[in-house]
């Protein structure tokens, strides 16, 4: 049901308001789609709000303008997508819908915008020739990764490249030793792993096994996780096991929930961003985009 505002000329008096009253009374009696309301566009004298009271009519409400705020206009319905979510989350979360911009939120505090130009960004960084680190967390590995915690490390948070242990091994120890900050996924090899516990890698992911193999991860001081899936697709979910807070590139511009809808307007003809934040007294309300 839609709200239909009913208004007689500026600086009514009291044929302009009891026009407004009695159409807007017999809309609702023959139209039941909508609700029609009756409301007067300028103040009300004293004189004609006491004709009103001796008709045993209450003066109409005052509506200041019939523009469109932003407020007719915001998305409110979007679920809240936590910063510390893996990316693999909200690549699942596109396959169902494609929203230009997601709110994101740390706990139950707004975060800001993620918008799609943030996530393009992301993944055409990720494709880049240069090694990436990746900042991972056990929890989100565990959440991408279909698989088990075998050995627990010093810390839930890991950090580095990302390293396949599918080379000969002298290679691989050559590898290592130029680059001994990397995540290691490899399959059951045990010179690999033992090399890989002896260097004090970051973390291991034992791919292709439900087997715990015989090797000796007592001294590891990172954690070491047991995975179903074959090395590539390890590696391809790795990447998604980032959070989601960590593509935002660009604070989220505002709008105030009663800012008029062409100003709106005006912001995103004079920008490129898709989505503004709408504001209540400093409180997130939802959002408006481009489309």
């Amino acid at each position: 049901m839609s709200k239909v505002y009913i208004t007689g000329h500026r600086n009514p008096d009291i044929d302009s308001l009891c026009a407004a009253y009695a159409h807007a009374n017999l809309m609702n009696l023959t139209n039941s789609e909508n609700e029609y309301i009756a409301v007067h566009c300028s103040p009300v004298s004293d004189q004609v709000k006491a004709q009103m009271e001796a008709m045993g009519l209450k003066v109409p409400p005052y509506k200041k303008d019939v523009f469109p705020k932003v407020r007719d206009v915001m998305i409110t319905d979007s679920p809240k997508v936590p910063a510390d979510d893996p990316i693999f989350e909200l690549v699942n979360r596109y396959s169902t819908g494609k929203p230009s911009v997601v709110p994101i939120y740390d706990g139950d505090k707004f975060k800001g915008l993620l918008s799609l130009d943030d996530i393009t960004g992301w993944f055409l960084s990720d494709n880049k020739e240069e090694y990436r680190t990746y900042e991972l967390t056990v929890k989100n590995i565990l959440r991408v990764i279909p698989g088990q915690l075998i050995h627990e490390g010093r810390s839930d948070s890991v950090k580095g490249k990302l390293l396949v242990g599918a080379a000969e091994f002298e290679t691989f120890c050559d590898i290592v030793k130029k680059s001994p900050d990397s995540i290691l996924v490899t399959g059951t090899r045990k010179k690999i792993l033992d090399h890989a516990i002896a260097m004090q890698m970051p973390a291991i992911i034992i791919t292709g096994s439900s087997e715990i193999p015989d090797i000796d991860m007592s001294g590891f001081e990172g954690p070491v996780l047991m995975t179903s899936l074959g090395t590539a697709e390890t590696i391809r979910r790795l990447r998604l096991a980032e959070t989601i807070g960590s593509m935002m590139q660009t604070a989220t511009q505002t709008i105030d929930i009663e800012e008029l809808f062409t100003e709106g307007k005006k912001i995103f003809a004079n920008s490129r961003i898709r989505g503004l934040a709408v504001m209540e007294n400093g409180e997130y309300k939802g959002y408006v985009t481009r489309r």
